[in-house]
């Protein structure tokens, strides 16, 4: 969308993941571990002015988890042969996790979801404790390069 064209309803896009050593993200993204490309080849499909810091998210097989924060894109919005970059959240879950845990909050990674049976809307919750191996390992970050995701951006007013 143009820079000048504010949406007034919350947008949503689903697009691939792409590799960092693919020329189209090379030249966007700074910094491997901590950044992600994603986007389309064609261009027409990614973030512009005013979506940083809005969410990604990957489908894992039976929920959305958030993966990314939307942080720049190259050359315009959407450009074709520029991928959009993200900031990958699993690079800074330690430090996440060490802020929260000094509010003495409780994190939802560390919990486990179940759903009571369809005669209840009550969802609980049971606490386990999760590794996170992901922050250790930049191919481990999505199943598979090209997998979807979906970029929900904020409104700007």
């Amino acid at each position: 969308r143009p820079a000048n064209i504010k949406p007034q309803l919350l947008q949503q896009l689903y697009i691939r993941t792409i590799h960092h050593n693919d020329s189209t993200c090379a030249r966007s993204i700074g910094h491997v571990t901590v950044q992600f490309c994603g986007g389309v080849y064609e261009g027409g499909k990614g973030i512009c002015y005013g979506d940083s810091g809005g969410p990604i998210f990957e489908w894992l097989g039976d929920r959305w988890e958030q993966v990314g924060i939307s942080s720049y894109m190259m050359n315009g919005c959407a450009s074709v042969g520029y991928q959009s970059v993200f900031t990958r959240l699993a690079a800074f879950y330690d430090w996440i996790e060490e802020v929260i845990n000094q509010s003495n909050a409780t994190t939802l990674s560390s919990f486990k979801t179940s759903t009571a049976p369809t005669t209840s809307n009550t969802t609980t919750f049971s606490n386990n404790t999760t590794t996170n191996n992901a922050a250790n390992n930049p191919n481990s970050y999505f199943g598979i390069c090209g997998s979807f995701i979906v970029v929900v951006f904020q409104l700007i007013h």
